[in-house]
């Protein structure tokens, strides 16, 4: 549990000053790997310094080899993505601009289970800013009625997001509340389009209740 908890320690001093690419930052946690094999452990932040200095080999190894799990377990999430790795405000895990390729995710937040990175957590929040980068910035409502609710525009597009996902265990309350709309791909295509309207009335049984944008 040490070894964990100081492998932790170093990736998040890592994570949060880091700003840029997924293979950037994987090199960083392998170099810092290889320097906590060594001992050399005066670049890292004080509290986890002391610890590993007092630790021995083989809880420094431990440390090291959950460094090295953390870099595979973000190739492997982030695999062929352009994305920027940042650190983001605190109750944001990534964002995305509409309509662009810009994807941003926070990369301490990522953790889950006995992992400093959970690799299908990742890809989850990948993919949901994935397909934000796919939707219009201009839609044809601005809010619409499914289900005798009403949602507006943000809602709709990140109901079309979530529904991209496998798990949603790790979402706030608000976003567990939109994943009860639930969305497949002919529903994805009218969001990213901003066809709002038909979206409504295909939700709703041919019905359209939405007020014009």
């Amino acid at each position: 549990m040490a070894s964990r908890e100081h492998a932790q320690a170093l990736y998040d001093e890592v994570a949060e000053q880091h700003e840029g690419s997924v293979d950037a930052l994987k090199a960083r946690l392998i170099e810092q790997a290889a320097e906590v094999r060594q001992g050399l452990t005066d670049t890292t932040r004080s509290d986890v310094a002391t610890a590993l200095e007092h630790s021995v080999p083989e809880e420094r190894a431990e440390t090291a080899d959950e460094l090295e799990h953390a870099a595979d377990d973000l190739g492997e999430a982030f695999h062929g993505s352009s994305l920027t790795l940042q650190k983001l405000d605190e109750d944001v895990a990534g964002e995305a601009q509409l309509g662009t390729d810009v994807i941003r995710i926070d990369p301490q937040k990522l953790a889950g289970g006995d992992r400093i990175v959970d690799r299908e957590k990742a890809q989850d929040i990948l993919v949901h800013e994935q397909e934000h980068t796919q939707q219009s910035a201009q839609a044809d409502a601005e809010t619409i009625t499914i289900d005798a609710r009403t949602y507006d525009a943000r809602a709709i597009r990140e109901m079309a997001a979530i529904s991209r996902q496998k798990r949603i265990d790790f979402l706030s309350d608000e976003y567990r509340g939109f994943a009860r709309v639930t969305m497949d791909e002919q529903d994805r295509a009218l969001v990213r389009a901003g066809k709002f309207r038909e979206l409504e009335a295909r939700k709703n049984g041919g019905v359209q209740v939405a007020t014009a944008a």
